[in-house]
């Protein structure tokens, strides 16, 4: 081993000098930067040697000697480091072409290493080993700054050849190569210094071996028409038998035909000329396009830019936009250190903490924080094995230091071990763990706890002058809203036990030994860039897998939510106006296809003469409405006069545009199912528009001209939030002589309970369509049933499929409305036969139009219309089936965790959304029941606070508010009429009945 001595350095040191100098790579004034690296007499020493080239060759040894005596070891290697003009150059240019390739890498710490201006390439590439596409992105990069760097001297050139490097589609690369030969070519040295000329020779030598080298030989002959151009015979020979020979890449081609007589590559010879243009003609055709930048079309991070507009100081929002668009790396430590610690913007953190940390059910598996545990109907941001030992690791240092930090004060504390040890425990759990509300998803602390913590157990007597526990527990705990308890996570010992359970629920559970409540996807144990989404038909431990994984595409370069592949995201953009936004389609090569939306002004309502601010909900009359960019929008509902006699309230029925609660339904051209013609006329639709009879027993493929001669007409339908004409198809075309496997993909379940990858396997197999999705189980296949939208399905099945919720079995024989005295009825005496509530006296609802109560958590969803018609109207394509009900139904549900709880609902004659979480069990237990509306609840605040998780789906971004409408239901509901009408008013509702049937057709 070479021990290392003083002696032993500068004779290093010396030798490493007169290298440089043999090879005339002296050190000039420009490298006396390198000097800033040390100070005193080191750094005049240093600049001494930047000048080297001035002193004799004899003083040399001297000069460096001298530097070495000045300077410790540590600044000597600093300085040599810095002063190899090779390894810096090299260095830095790799750092720079790196860096323009941070947004392909797909880890985080590939990334974050990648954007740090502090971080040296051995680190960027210890942390991006495993990131394939960064480095394919690299080294083009590499070759494009070889190409086209400083030797290119003329402006023209220099972009033309960048032109011609980039990998993109839509280039031209005939017309790129062929404007390089016209700017980078000898005959235009008359208008550029003499040296461009020898550039352009240079240009294309660095682009041919650097280009032709970074991709496999295609077939030679395809050059072989080149030869004839060639300046003589022993060229013109020599082109002939080396295209004719197998090369393992181009540029080995290149070489040996610059080796037998063809001179070096130039851009000016005719022969040299067509060898470029034929081998762009065919990369043009062959070659994969390099990774291209996501920054500018989905930003840093895309989900958390819809925060930005909930900042209340200015400063903070342009903060927020240029975090995270394109200034990540500059502008986050401002962006933390002065936005997400200050006591103005609790909205903006609460916003950027639902992306990363949303509130879901259910807690378990905890050591420390074990009154956490067996809590499956509370909300948690946190709950993990990580918190709770970071919890632990709290309050053991609370106790060591006897010091807590707050708001960058460093607090004394009284022994904690004695003063409220249970509190200082549910307090660190709490910072960890971040128990949620069930209304606003906060997690401070209640102030009253505040106050009597840290008036109890700090020591005031040796705190800084000024504070106090109230003015601390201000900014921690304001008065205003919901908080976070002490005392209901103060309680040591063993954990919170489970609710008690009915007789038959425990023999149930003795049978099965299952949990009541899970959460298969709360810790997504899906492969990084995939989506786990529930499979609500597999309950744990029953040998099925309970989740599924779908692949998802990265909503921004840093961020962690993925948008799920063939959904369309809502991408915030900012041309100087708030309300703007461009939809994206995920697709397996990532975020694409995006079209701008019309922006929306972000401005008050105005009522009565009084403003209403944007995205308020409020009340107005018996109807609910929202204010949402300068339009109100409410729900339909008649309401009764104030002062009204006998006559008025018997006429009044509180259906939209008081409509008579007739059961004549007809079909909308929007493919929903109303009552009556009255209200779908109120709904907003001309008699054009509809046909008589549910929409279920409507044939969309009656029409011949459906589809073309060679497809086929399958029906699929859907209800249209749109309005717009021609946008709602209710079938699809099938191919019958394309392949299958080029059709379009989308599971579908046959009649004898098969599953086919798409609707064209189905039927070369000759099957029956049953419904569209997955086969489910747990449900019954065959018997039709009354769905609560009014239609007739051939299953439970086939109605759950849809995402609708089953009224009753049997078709469907009448409508439920909401009679004189709030309580509904169904005007068909006996023939509805309502199934038996799993548990009397639970939370439900009897649906708007339905005929029984069920217990479910129920939520009436406003919508804009407006929204939803612009969005139509941009994307211009009747097949997109992103806003329908279906499509919102199957978004919430991706929200709800619970894997007893499903989502369904249907759009009701209050041209509102009834979205309804009920349990997938056929008899859910009193917990199971109470989770489904705890996700209820869950899905209301994020649709009423505008949660990003929300926003940046397309299907939910129409979405304004949310209230919770369940109530306590029993069976006698069901059975409860509204006074009966007389004889001659029961032979006036069937004359009016008949009348409007024969209008309608």
């Amino acid at each position: 081993m070479i021990r290392h001595t003083p002696d032993h350095g500068i004779i290093m040191f010396i030798v490493y000098f007169l290298l440089v100098l043999c090879a005339g790579r002296l050190i000039d004034a420009e490298k006396a930067k390198c000097c800033s690296r040390v100070t005193g007499n080191c750094r005049r020493a240093c600049e001494q040697l930047a000048v080297l080239q001035e002193y004799p060759k004899d003083k040399i040894a001297g000069r460096i000697t001298d530097f070495y005596n000045q300077c410790s070891s540590k600044n000597v290697r600093h300085v040599e480091w810095c002063m190899s003009s090779s390894a810096q150059d090299t260095e830095i240019k790799w750092l720079d072409a790196a860096r323009k390739c941070c947004d392909v890498a797909r880890s985080d710490s590939c990334q974050l290493s990648c954007l740090d201006q502090n971080s040296e390439s051995r680190s960027v590439h210890k942390n991006c080993q495993d990131e394939t596409d960064f480095f394919n992105c690299l080294q083009h990069q590499q070759v494009k700054d070889t190409c086209c760097g400083d030797k290119t001297d003329a402006v023209q050139c220099q972009i033309a050849c960048e032109k011609f490097l980039a990998n993109t589609p839509s280039i031209n690369r005939h017309a790129a190569n062929q404007e390089i030969l016209d700017l980078c070519s000898a005959d235009r040295r008359d208008a550029r210094s003499a040296t461009t000329a020898t550039t352009s020779v240079e240009l294309h030598r660095r682009c041919t071996r650097n280009t032709t080298a970074r991709r496999p030989s295609s077939d030679g002959h395809k050059y072989l028409h080149c030869c004839k151009l060639a300046a003589d015979t022993q060229c013109e020979q020599a082109c002939q038998d080396s295209l004719r020979r197998k090369f393992d890449s181009d540029v080995e081609a290149v070489d040996s035909l610059e080796g037998r007589g063809c001179g070096s590559p130039s851009l000016d010879d005719r022969f040299w000329q067509c060898f470029l243009q034929s081998e762009r003609a065919e990369q043009k055709d062959t070659s994969a396009p390099a990774p291209m930048s996501q920054i500018e079309k989905l930003g840093m991070d895309s989900v958390k830019l819809h925060c930005c507009d909930k900042a209340t100081i200015a400063g903070c929002r342009k903060l927020c936009l240029k975090t995270f668009t394109n200034e990540w790396s500059s502008s986050w430590n401002d962006f933390n250190s002065e936005c997400l610690s200050h006591p103005n913007e609790d909205q903006l953190l609460k916003c950027l903490d639902d992306v990363e940390e949303p509130c879901d059910l259910g807690c378990d598996g905890l050591n420390y924080c074990t009154v956490f545990n067996n809590r499956p109907t509370e909300l948690f941001r946190s709950c993990s094995p990580q918190t709770d030992d970071a919890a632990h690791y709290d309050v053991t240092l609370w106790r060591q230091r006897g010091t807590i930090t707050l708001f960058n004060y460093e607090l004394p504390l009284k022994n904690i071990t004695k003063c409220l040890p249970d509190s200082w425990k549910a307090v660190a759990c709490i910072l960890q763990i971040r128990p949620c509300t069930r209304q606003s998803h906060v997690n401070k602390i209640c102030r009253d706890d505040c106050l009597e913590l840290l008036s109890t157990c700090l020591d005031w007597s040796n705190s800084a002058p000024g504070l106090s526990a109230n003015a601390l527990c201000a900014r921690l705990s304001p008065n205003s809203g919901p908080c976070v308890p002490l005392g209901a996570f103060a309680e040591l010992g063993a954990p919170r036990p489970p609710p008690p359970r009915l007789q038959t629920e425990l023999q149930h559970a003795a049978v099965e030994d299952l949990p009541e409540v899970t959460t298969p996807c709360k810790r997504n144990p899906c492969a990084p860039g995939s989506v786990c989404l529930v499979n609500r038909g597999c309950r744990i431990g029953r040998g099925c897998k309970p989740y599924r994984c779908v692949a998802g595409c990265k909503a921004g370069e840093v961020s962690h939510f993925l948008v799920p592949e063939d959904s369309y995201a809502r991408i915030p953009t900012f041309n100087g106006q708030k309300g703007c936004a461009k939809i994206c389609l995920c697709t397996k090569r990532g975020i694409e296809k995006c079209q701008q939306v019309p922006c929306s002004q972000i401005q008050s309502c105005w009522l009565v003469g009084k403003p209403i601010d944007h995205g308020s909900t409020f009340e107005m009359d018996c109807n609910t409405c929202n204010c949402f960019a300068g339009e109100i929008t409410c729900t339909k509902k008649h309401c009764e006069p104030a002062t009204v006699n006998a006559v008025s309230r018997y006429r009044h029925t509180g259906l939209p545009c008081n409509c008579a609660p007739h059961h004549v339904p007809v079909c909308g051209s929007n493919g929903n199912t109303y009552p009556n013609s009255c209200l779908a006329k109120c709904a907003g639709l001309s008699d054009v528009d509809l046909k008589f009879g549910t929409c279920w027993n409507d044939d969309p493929c009656a029409d011949d001209n459906a589809c073309r001669s060679d497809e086929r007409c399958v029906p699929a339908r859907q209800v249209c939030l749109s309005m717009l004409k021609k946008s709602c198809v209710q079938y699809k075309c099938v191919s019958e002589k394309t392949s299958c496997e080029d059709a379009p993909k989308g599971v579908v379940c046959d009649t004898d309970g098969g599953e086919h990858s798409n609707l064209c396997h189905l039927l070369r197999s000759g099957k029956t369509l049953a419904y569209s999705g997955p086969c489910l189980v747990g449900c019954n296949s065959t018997g039709r049933v009354c769905g609560v939208d009014g239609n007739t399905y051939p299953s439970e099945c086939a109605a759950f499929a849809e995402s609708t919720s089953v009224d009753y079995s049997g078709p469907c024989a009448s409508s439920g409305f909401i009679g004189h005295n709030g309580r509904p009825y169904c005007a068909a005496k006996g023939a509805v036969d309502c199934p038996k509530l799993p548990q009397q006296g639970c939370q439900g609802i009897t649906p708007p139009g339905a005929c029984c109560p069920k217990c479910a958590g129920a939520l009436q969803i406003l919508f804009s219309q407006k929204q939803v018609d612009r969005v139509m109207h941009t994307l211009k394509r009747p097949s997109v089936n992103a806003l329908n009900t279906k499509s919102v139904l199957r978004a919430l549900d991706r929200h709800v965790l619970v894997a007893e709880c499903v989502v369904r609902g249907h759009l009701t004659m209050y041209q509102d959304l009834l979205v309804l979480v009920e349990s997938t069990v056929r008899n859910p237990t009193r917990l199971q029941l109470e989770a489904c509306i705890r996700e209820s609840e869950k899905l209301s605040t994020l649709v009423e606070t505008s949660s990003p998780r929300v926003m940046i789906d397309l299907s939910l971004s129409t979405l304004i508010s949310a209230s919770p409408v369940h109530e306590m239901v029993t069976d006698g509901d069901a059975s409860d009429a509204a006074p009966a009408f007389d004889l001659r008013a029961h032979v006036a509702a069937t004359i009016t009945s008949l009348i409007l049937t024969l209008l309608i057709r």
